[in-house]
């Protein structure tokens, strides 16, 4: 028993432990909506016969070109597509629009602005973690129905999503770590790369996009369209 003890000591050292607990406590990545207006009430609407997705926008129309900008429109691009593929994953008939796509009567039009994009620091995220360079987004939706009057604005949506605060390899002894092992400083490794998918923006653009998604096909149920 004593052996095993040591055997676990000298691979799993308190400061490796500790890190692992602080992982579990603090290291929940995640994203959020809200809705701010529904404008019709449940049952209301006639069954849509397809659900656009529109890139959101990320800038004003006569912002200068920039790689910043094609950066963000890459976000939204990832955004819109992550989206359509949730909702035809459920059996929904969505699919990306542009300006030049056919808005058929009834046609529900999704549309939104990327309020924030920030893709925050890498080295800080795996280095220090706990929320270092942390990345986030937050968008602001609003969905519309193609009436013989034209588009009428029936839900509005706010979100947001930001990446993980659990501790970078510093904290995990994945930097330096004087034991005079390898293994800590492995398991320090990995799980800083772990920590550094999760804390990515490709990441909260997936979280977000399954949040929204989950509002979707709620609104989708409720109107009686399934």
């Amino acid at each position: 028993m004593k052996q095993k003890l040591r055997l676990f000591r000298q691979w799993f050292p308190p400061h490796l432990v500790v890190s692992l607990l602080l992982s579990l406590v603090m290291g929940c990545a995640g994203a959020t909506t809200q809705q701010t207006g529904q404008l019709v009430e449940e049952r209301t609407l006639p069954r849509p016969p397809v659900l656009l997705i529109y890139d959101f926008a990320v800038a004003p129309d006569d912002a200068s070109p920039s790689e910043e900008i094609e950066r963000a429109r890459a976000i939204a691009k990832a955004f819109s597509e992550d989206v359509v593929t949730k909702l035809e994953a459920v059996g929904m008939p969505a699919q990306r629009a542009t300006d030049s796509t056919t808005v058929p009567l009834h046609a529900v039009v999704v549309k939104g602005q990327f309020v924030t994009i920030q893709e925050g620091s890498r080295t800080r995220r795996m280095l220090i973690g706990f929320g270092a360079g942390s990345t986030m987004l937050r968008v602001q939706i609003q969905a519309y129905q193609m009436m013989e009057s034209g588009l009428q604005r029936i839900k509005e949506v706010e979100g947001q999503a930001r990446g993980s605060r659990m501790p970078g390899m510093a904290a995990s002894g994945g930097v330096g770590a004087a034991t005079g092992s390898v293994a800590p400083v492995l398991i320090g490794g990995g799980m800083s790369t772990v920590r550094e998918v999760r804390g990515g923006i490709k990441a909260d653009v997936h979280r977000l996009a399954e949040r929204f998604g989950y509002k979707m096909i709620v609104f989708y149920y409720r109107q009686g369209w399934r």
